[in-house]
């Protein structure tokens, strides 16, 4: 559905309202971090990167995983009902409208969204590329660059090792 408007390049748009997509992204602000963040359907993988460390978290079957290669262990941690993640797709968002701002030094354009969970998000683009994504909710704003986003997304980023030492800690909640 084409937007009137709208900053953000039809296939972009298609594929992030695909709900089966990887972005690799970069935190900005006082504490730098990059993710790789997988979705497909309402199955998720974020791989963190920070201070030399690497830790991945798993979103299915009801669950987080937190996994530790260094370690070789996995915590499993059941998802309040309220939390359960949803379908990612575009169709999820209410589109506010366009703009622009300044976003990691320079002004670009935006195409505003809100959430059911009350965020505010902002979709930067520059030269016909998602270039960053502001986060806002509540009061707390959060900046992250994007360095790709494709549709890449391999099963196996979803899967637990079944080898590591396991911590069940569902049914504490």
């Amino acid at each position: 559905m084409a937007i009137v408007g709208r900053h953000m390049p039809d296939e972009i748009y298609a594929l992030l309202d695909s709900g089966t997509h990887h972005m690799k992204t970069v935190m900005l602000g006082e504490y730098e971090m990059e993710m790789d963040n997988y979705v497909k359907d309402i199955m998720r993988a974020y791989i963190y990167r920070a201070d030399g460390e690497e830790t991945r978290t798993v979103i299915r079957d009801g669950n987080y995983y937190v996994i530790s290669d260094t370690k070789r262990t996995v915590m499993i941690v059941d998802i309040p009902a309220d939390d359960m993640p949803e379908k990612d797709d575009m169709s999820s968002y209410n589109y506010i409208g366009s703009g622009s701002d300044t976003f990691n030094g320079a002004t670009h354009n935006y195409d505003e969204y809100t959430g059911s969970n009350g965020i505010r998000i902002f979709y930067f683009i520059d030269g016909g590329k998602l270039i960053g994504i502001r986060s806002i909710v509540n009061d707390y704003l959060l900046d992250m660059m994007v360095t790709q986003l494709d549709g890449n997304v391999p099963d196996s980023v979803f899967e637990i090792p079944k080898d590591y030492a396991v911590t069940d800690m569902t049914g504490q909640n």
